[in-house]
Order: C-alpha cells, then sequence, then structure tokens
C-alpha cells in the first residue's frame, strides 16, 4: 500500500513538473508573440496614423486658432519619414502618397489661416485710418478761414501709379499714423502669426516650409504695401509744391523713416531673419559656411515692400529733374543724393531696409548726373565752342586799366 502510494506521488510530480515546463514554455511563447504584437504595433502606428491625423486636420480647419497646426504637421513629417525609411512594408507607397497628399492640404491650411488674419489685421487698420481721417476732415472744415490749396492757386501733383491726394486722403499726424498702421496692426497679427512664423522657420530647411515661409512673407508685403502706399502717397504730395532741393530732403527723410518703421514691425512677426531662408551660402577659407548678417536677411525680406515705395519718390522727382536746366541746382542736388543721402543718412536712419530703397535713389542720382552732363555740354557747345570774340572783349590793355582807375576812382 504504501509502495503505490509512493508510486502515485512519484506520477503527480511528475506530471506536475511536466505541466509546470509547460506552462513556463507557453508564458515564453506569449511574452516573444506580445513583444512582436508591441513591435509590430510601432511599426503600424505610423500607418494608422493617417486615420487620425485626417480627423485631426478636420478639427485644425474648423478651429478657430493655430494650436492644432503645427502638432499635425510635425505628426505628418514624422509619418512621412517612417514610411520613406521603410518602403519594403505593405503599401508603403501609397500611404507615402496619402500622407504627402494631406500634408499639402495642412500647408495649404496654414496659408490661407495666415492670409485671413493679414487681412483682419488691415481691415481693422484700414477702418481705423478712415475713421481719423474723417474726424480731422470734419475738424478741418469747422474751423474758418483756412485756405486751401486751390484757392491759392497751388496744384500738386498726383503722386503713384494710381493714386492721388484725393484717393490717398488727408495726411494725418505722425504720431496717429504710426499708431494706427504700426502699432495697431501688430496689435492684431502678432498673438497669432508670431508663433507661426517661428515655428515654420524653425523647419525651413525643408524646401516645402521654406516655400511656405516666403509666400507667407509675400502676403504679408502686399498687405503692407496697400496701407502704407496711400499714407506715402499723401506725403508725397502735399510736398510737391516745395523747392526741388527741399523736395528731395523732405521726401527721402519720409522713405528712411517709413523703412526703419517697417523694418522693426516685420522683425516683430519674423524674426530676426525677416522670414528670408538663405539659399546659398558662401563658404570660407577652410570650407566653412559663412553666416550672413542678420541685417541682410531684413533687407531682403523688405524689399517686396519698399521697392515700390522708392519708386513713389522717383516717380514724383524724375519729371522735375528732366526740365531743370539750371546746372548750380543740379550739382546741388547730386550733392544731396550723394553725400546727405546715400553715403549718410541711408544707413544710418533706414535700418536694414535701406539696401532696398538703394535702387531707387540711385536712379533718381544717375538722373541727376546725365541731366548735369547734357546741362554741360549744351553750355559748352552754345557759349564756349560757338564764342565770337568781339573788338571790346580784345581791348587790352585799356580794360585793365580803365578798371584800375574805376577802383581807384571809388576808393577815393
Amino acid at each position: 500500500m504504501f509502495d503505490e502510494l509512493l508510486q502515485l506521488h512519484a506520477q503527480v510530480a511528475n506530471s506536475s513538473q511536466a505541466l509546470s515546463g509547460s506552462t513556463e514554455t507557453l508564458l515564453g511563447e506569449k511574452q516573444a508573440l506580445l513583444e512582436f504584437a508591441e513591435a509590430l504595433r510601432a511599426r503600424l502606428k505610423f500607418f494608422d496614423e493617417f486615420e487620425l491625423a485626417a480627423n485631426q486636420f478636420a478639427a485644425a480647419a474648423a478651429a478657430p486658432d493655430n494650436a492644432e497646426l503645427m502638432p499635425l504637421l510635425n505628426r505628418l513629417d514624422d509619418c512621412i519619414a517612417y514610411v520613406a525609411a521603410n518602403p519594403q512594408y505593405a503599401d508603403a507607397v501609397a500611404y507615402a502618397t496619402k500622407f504627402r497628399q494631406l500634408h499639402s492640404r495642412a500647408l495649404g491650411l496654414v496659408r490661407g489661416r495666415v492670409q485671413t488674419v493679414l487681412r483682419q489685421a488691415a481691415q481693422i487698420v484700414q477702418a481705423a485710418v478712415a475713421e481719423a481721417a474723417a474726424s480731422q476732415t470734419a475738424t478741418a472744415a469747422g474751423q474758418p478761414g483756412l485756405p486751401s490749396r486751390a484757392a491759392n492757386g497751388q496744384q500738386q501733383q498726383p503722386v503713384g501709379r494710381n493714386s492721388s491726394m484725393g484717393r490717398a486722403g488727408p495726411v494725418l499726424p505722425e504720431g496717429v499714423e504710426v499708431s494706427l498702421l504700426y502699432v495697431r496692426f501688430r496689435a492684431a497679427a502678432e498673438p497669432v502669426l508670431k508663433g507661426l512664423f517661428l515655428d515654420l522657420e524653425a523647419k525651413a530647411s525643408r524646401p516645402e516650409y521654406a516655400r511656405l515661409l516666403d509666400d507667407c512673407r509675400q502676403m504679408y508685403c502686399q498687405i503692407r504695401l496697400q496701407l502704407v502706399e496711400p499714407r506715402l502717397t499723401a506725403r508725397l504730395s502735399s510736398l510737391a509744391s516745395q523747392p526741388l532741393p527741399q523736395l528731395v530732403r523732405s521726401g527721402t527723410e519720409q522713405l528712411l523713416r517709413l523703412s526703419q518703421l517697417e523694418g522693426q514691425l516685420l522683425e516683430q512677426l519674423f524674426g530676426t531673419t525677416g522670414g528670408v531662408v538663405p539659399r546659398l551660402q558662401q563658404l570660407g577659407p577652410n570650407g566653412v559656411p559663412l553666416q550672413a548678417p542678420l541685417s541682410t536677411f531684413l533687407a531682403e525680406g523688405l524689399r517686396p515692400l519698399l521697392e515700390p515705395l522708392g519708386q513713389l519718390l522717383y516717380d514724383l522727382l524724375r519729371p522735375r529733374f528732366v526740365q531743370l536746366a539750371d546746372m548750380e541746382v543740379l550739382a546741388e542736388l547730386i550733392d544731396i543724393l550723394q553725400h546727405e543721402v546715400l553715403r549718410d543718412q541711408l544707413l544710418r536712419r533706414a535700418g536694414p531696409g535701406g539696401e532696398a530703397l538703394m535702387p531707387a535713389l540711385s536712379r533718381a542720382l544717375a538722373d541727376l548726373q546725365e541731366r548735369l552732363i547734357y546741362r554741360s555740354q549744351a553750355y559748352i557747345k552754345d557759349h564756349v565752342e560757338g564764342y565770337q570774340a568781339k573788338a571790346d572783349d580784345l581791348a587790352y590793355p585799356a580794360k585793365l586799366e580803365a578798371a584800375a582807375a574805376k577802383a581807384a576812382a571809388a576808393s577815393n
């Protein structure tokens, strides 16, 4: 009996040991399967992200702010990079196409959001400018005895391609103009756009983000041009009756002041690079890329805005330059532009945007120099080459004696 119990115990022990071994084997297989499933899930996560990203895109399109845009773009960037790095997976090409399409739509959404914010800021500024102009006109109309230019017989020359004093409106005080065109525009646009532009600039090493940032800067410059051009037109038109040397000084002063303010606003919204991505870098002697000064990026960013504004002053000055015949006045104007403006004030007062004003001011200087050369040649031809000496001109030393006698009589 005891032997049978021992035999049964041994059988049970063997069965328990076999069961324990089988259990451990199954647990090991289960763990391996779990690890495999987790690894597979980690690889498939990027493919599964498409549905989540599509839903997030719909939410971002309906959201009033940009809180969902950059996380969506970051997620799509990761998915595109993973699928591109693993083309051996099934449907990798199809998913890569889907992700790129969704990424393009997201970039378009960013572009549209930027355009909407800029237009809304411009509308706020335009409404405030119209209100200030109407208030100023009403105040001026309520004061008797204010002489008008039409009553004094002074006609103002229109400035700009499609502008005039009637379209530009009255000249606002400088403090009011700065408050409306810059402070109010920044208050409306900066909370939404500044962080977005900084995020785009951080990704600007990729071509699609560089193009998007450039498009945003171009839209910004176009909208700023629509706001600033009428105000500059009004100021230049109010200066058009001044003598030409004073007009050159006053007109360039307006441009330099505007360039400085626009440079500050661009830097506030787009950062120190002005939304410009360096395309080519020069190499130093050791093959290390040279870093361009930050002012170069700001100048390039302001060029689409400031070059048309510089053209406004050039269009005002050139018709008067070509009619000018006095060589002394021509020489004075050349000295003003070449020394006072281009060599001194342009870099000192205009800020980084001074380089964008250089073409228009250089053309004006070249026109003056060409006009002075033409007038000098005409003077030489008329008064030097065609000079015919008269008998009185050759009456020497009688002319010298007469002059000496006249001087002696005057001293006595």
